[in-house]
C-alpha cells in the first residue's frame, strides 16, 4: 500500500507525472484530496483549493483508490460538495473522512489487498479551519480526542484480524514537529488498535516513529499541489514543501520511502530515491524527538519549533478546556492575518 500527500490540481490538462511508472509495484494507493472536485471554472484568485476532474485519470493510473477527504478545504465549495462526492464514488474511488452528514463522515471504509482487509478512518482538526459535518449539514470527520479515539477502539473490536489506518489531518502549516497533543494522540491511536498513522497537512515532510512497532508518520507533505497557480498565483511554499515523500507501508514488512522532487519553474514532478523507511538519513533528521517520553518531547518540541509567530503550543490533548481557549486563539489570529493580507500588511510584516 502507498500512501501519498496532499494532490490539489488546477488545470484542464491531466498532470504530466501521470504518462510516467511510479517507483513501486502495482499496490493500492491513498492520497489526500485536498479540495474538492469541481465541475466548472473555479477563480484562481479566492483563497480555495480544488481539483479538476482532468486529475481523475491520473488517480486512476496510478491505482488510487482511497482518497481522504478530513482536510481544510474540503468545504471550499460547498455547493458542489455532494455533486462531487457522488461523481467520486461513481468513479470507484473509496472516500474517508467527510459526508452529507457527521455519521457519513465518521464512517470507515475498506479496501482489500492480497487478501488481507484494510480499513480507514480520517479526521480533519477544526482549530485550522477543517468544517466539522453535524447531524444537518456536510463536511469533515472531527478530530476531536475522545471521539476518535473510541471509532478506533470499536473498529478494532468489530475486526480483530483487519488492518487499520488512521489518517489525521493536523498541524500547523510549514511546522515540521508534531504537536505535543499530537503527538500523545498517535500514541494513544496505536494503543487503541491503530496498525499505523498517517498525517497531513503541514505542506512539508516531518518526523517519523514507532510506537509498539506501528509507524507513525506525522507529516508527509504535498504530493501535487503546484505553487504559483491557486489563490490568484499567490500560493506559495518554502523550498522545503518541494520535497514530496511516498510512504510504502504494510504491516508485515520494512516500509519504503520513495522521494520525489517538485519544481516551481516548470511543475515537473521528478522520482529522486527509494530507500527503506528506517534507513533514511533525511527522515532521521527530522526526527530529531523520536523515543522521547511525552513530557520530555514538550520541552525538545519549545526549543526546536518551527513555527512560533504568535502561535500556542498545543501541549496535551486532555486538555479540553485549555485546548478550546487556544482554539479561539488561533481562530482570531487566523481573522487577523486575513485582515492584513487584504490589506497588504500581512507580506510586509513577515507573517
Amino acid at each position: 500500500m502507498i500512501f501519498l500527500g496532499d494532490i490539489a490540481h488546477p488545470w484542464d490538462d491531466t498532470p504530466h507525472w501521470a504518462d510516467g511508472k511510479p517507483p513501486w509495484e502495482n499496490q493500492p494507493v491513498v492520497v489526500n484530496l485536498e479540495g474538492t472536485l469541481v465541475g466548472n471554472a473555479a477563480p484562481m484568485g479566492h483563497r480555495r483549493l480544488f481539483n479538476k476532474p482532468s486529475i481523475l485519470d491520473a488517480l486512476k493510473k496510478y491505482n488510487v483508490q482511497v482518497l481522504s477527504l478530513a482536510n481544510n478545504h474540503a468545504m471550499d465549495w460547498p455547493d458542489q460538495f455532494e455533486d462531487a462526492l457522488q461523481n467520486l464514488k461513481e468513479q470507484g474511488f473509496v472516500t474517508v473522512g467527510a459526508g452529507m452528514d457527521s455519521e457519513e463522515a465518521a464512517q470507515s471504509v475498506e479496501i482489500e489487498e492480497n487478501g488481507r482487509r484494510i480499513f480507514f478512518l480520517a479526521f480533519g482538526w477544526e482549530t485550522i479551519e477543517c468544517e466539522a459535518a453535524t447531524t444537518r449539514k456536510p463536511g469533515v470527520n472531527s478530530l476531536k480526542p475522545g471521539p476518535m479515539l473510541d471509532s478506533i477502539r470499536a473498529l478494532r473490536s468489530r475486526e480483530s484480524e483487519a488492518v487499520i489506518a488512521i489518517l489525521p489531518h493536523w498541524n500547523y502549516e510549514m511546522e515540521v514537529y508534531p504537536q505535543p497533543a499530537h503527538r500523545q494522540l498517535a500514541f494513544a491511536a496505536i494503543e487503541a488498535g491503530a496498525d499505523a498513522v498517517i498525517g497531513h497537512h503541514p505542506h512539508r515532510v516531518g518526523g517519523i516513529e514507532f510506537h509498539r512497532g506501528k509507524l507513525i508518520a506525522y507529516s508527509i507533505g504535498n504530493f501535487w499541489l503546484p505553487q504559483g497557480a491557486f489563490f490568484d498565483g499567490e500560493l506559495r511554499f518554502a523550498g522545503d514543501a518541494c520535497l514530496e515523500l511516498a510512504i510504502e507501508w504494510r504491516p508485515d514488512a520494512p516500509a519504503m520511502a520513495h522521494w520525489f522532487r517538485y519544481s516551481p519553474a516548470d511543475h515537473s514532478l521528478s522520482h529522486m530515491a527509494s530507500e527503506p523507511l528506517t534507513d533514511s538519513l533525511e527522515l532521521k533528521k527530522r526526527s530529531g524527538f523520536a523515543g522521547l517520553g511525552h513530557d520530555e518531547y514538550k520541552v525538545w518540541f519549545r526549543a526546536n519549533r518551527v513555527k512560533r509567530k504568535l502561535l500556542p503550543i498545543y501541549d496535551n490533548y486532555q486538555n479540553v478546556m485549555g485546548n478550546r481557549m487556544r482554539d479561539r486563539y488561533v481562530l482570531l489570529r487566523h481573522k487577523g492575518l486575513v485582515a492584513l493580507e487584504r490589506s497588504g500588511l500581512r507580506r510586509l510584516m513577515g507573517l
